[in-house]
């Protein structure tokens, strides 16, 4: 698990302790990197972190590669490998469909997380990364949750996401 944590300036990775119920820290991934949402998929025989950066966290995606999990990760060449203020921040872990590889992003063109844009991934190799839209996930309209939706995750049996509502209030 790597926590949202660019307020530390480093990425941590921990580990769930069954016993206790509680989040243990494994060991610090990269030091002075401000990442937003990062995420890691074992591809080729190697790790790659997916990530955008808090200077511009919905613009640059950026990739970093490492042969063992806890590092040493290393920027891969394109830098960033894709660069979209519509959808480049992450909005999920890789998803496997049918053989495809499909990557979920919060779309921001109008403002933060009004959707998730599913891009399929035309090319992931240690050489390139290239990606095309594929289809787009919308709040649903009569939900009270209808002004946002921006993280997407599952697995074979379950799929989570999230909702944004707004709220509005007096204070005095």
């Amino acid at each position: 698990c790597i926590p949202e944590s660019n307020e530390a300036n480093r990425l941590n990775l921990y580990r769930f302790n069954e016993k206790e119920l509680k989040l243990e820290q494994e060991c610090v991934l990269m030091e002075h990197v401000q990442a937003v949402y990062p995420t890691l998929i074992y591809r080729d025989g190697r790790w790659n972190l997916f990530f955008t950066q808090k200077d511009f966290p919905s613009v640059k995606l950026y990739r970093y590669v490492a042969e063992e999990l806890k590092g040493d990760y290393y920027p891969h060449h394109a830098k960033p490998v894709k660069v979209d203020c519509a959808d480049a921040r992450m909005a999920g872990a890789f998803i496997e469909l049918d053989g495809e590889l499909i990557r979920p992003a919060q779309e921001c063109g109008r403002y933060y997380g009004v959707a998730v844009r599913l891009n399929h991934v035309d090319s992931f190799t240690g050489e390139q990364y290239k990606e095309t839209p594929y289809d787009t996930i919308k709040p649903f309209a009569h939900s009270k949750y209808k002004q946002g939706f921006h993280t997407l995750n599952g697995n074979d049996t379950m799929t989570v996401f999230d909702g944004k509502r707004w709220r509005f209030t007096l204070s005095g």
